[in-house]
């Protein structure tokens, strides 16, 4: 139970800094965004990795660019912490 909890508030957590990595760092304008089915194909891989421990794959999928740095840092402390509570 306690692992669909963590692995839950990682992923709410996710939802609204992925939406604005995505539209901050691809040239997006603020009036279109991220197509929908881009976002959503985003997080079924984000939460498969986080589900499977996958490191590399969720890291993989983040921003390369420099405007995301903060952003991808804080995804490997969540990724880091996250994996911390699912081993207890």
């Amino acid at each position: 139970m306690r692992r669909v909890v963590v692995v839950s508030a990682v992923l709410a957590a996710v939802v609204g800094a992925t939406l604005c990595a995505c539209t901050r760092s691809s040239g997006a304008s603020k009036a279109t965004g991220p197509a929908m089915a881009a976002v959503r194909a985003l997080l079924a891989s984000y939460g498969s990795a986080v589900l499977e421990r996958d490191r590399a794959a969720l890291l993989g999928d983040l921003d390369p660019a420099a405007v995301a740095a903060a952003f991808r840092q804080q995804q490997r402390r969540d990724y880091a912490a996250s994996s911390e509570a699912q081993s207890e």
